[in-house]
């Protein structure tokens, strides 16, 4: 069976706000965009879409990539668990984009938090003797996630509704 662990991880544009039009303006859309091209060309991204099981451990919204798993065998040799750190790793050598992330072991005291860049998302995920996803589950497998961002619908789009609907042309 093995020791299982809980692991979340988001990757976020700064100065992301709720209004699509200033992200646009402001070059944040175009970030997003960057980030989400950086991650789809990445071994993690290789290596976690491969089944409908891996994929439902991540997905994007409002300039934020959610990773979350509840019972990983999560082993520094294990190739996927590589990727996500080669990708954590090469995300912090991008101007403009934060990260944070946390694991949580079976045991009461086994917790690892990791961050980056100037704003962190620390509400997406919170360490306490488990972990404590805070991201609307739809987020997660959902989606046609090898679309670009459609700007139009992004403008239509208000806050939270953005989410990933497979009818919905967007990353």
């Amino acid at each position: 069976m093995g020791y299982r662990s809980q692991v979340g991880g988001v990757i976020s544009v700064d100065g992301w706000i709720l209004d699509n039009k200033a992200n646009e303006e402001s070059g944040r859309i175009t970030k997003y965009k960057e980030m989400i091209g950086f991650i789809k060309l990445s071994k993690f991204y290789e290596a976690w879409n491969t089944t409908d099981a891996d994929k439902e451990c991540f997905g994007w919204r409002n300039g934020e990539f959610y990773f979350y798993g509840d019972s990983f065998k999560w082993y520094s040799e294990y190739e996927d668990v590589k990727a996500w750190y080669q990708l954590w790793e090469d995300m912090q050598d991008i101007e403009g984009i934060s990260g944070y992330f946390c694991r949580v072991g079976e045991e009461m005291n086994d917790v690892e938090t990791e961050e980056f860049g100037d704003e962190p998302d620390y509400e997406a995920f919170q360490s306490h003797q488990y972990l404590d996803c805070n991201v609307d589950k739809s987020v997660f497998g959902g989606g046609d996630i090898d679309k670009e961002i459609n700007l139009t619908m992004l403008d239509e789009l208000k806050g939270n509704e953005l989410c990933m609907d497979s009818t919905a042309t967007q990353a």
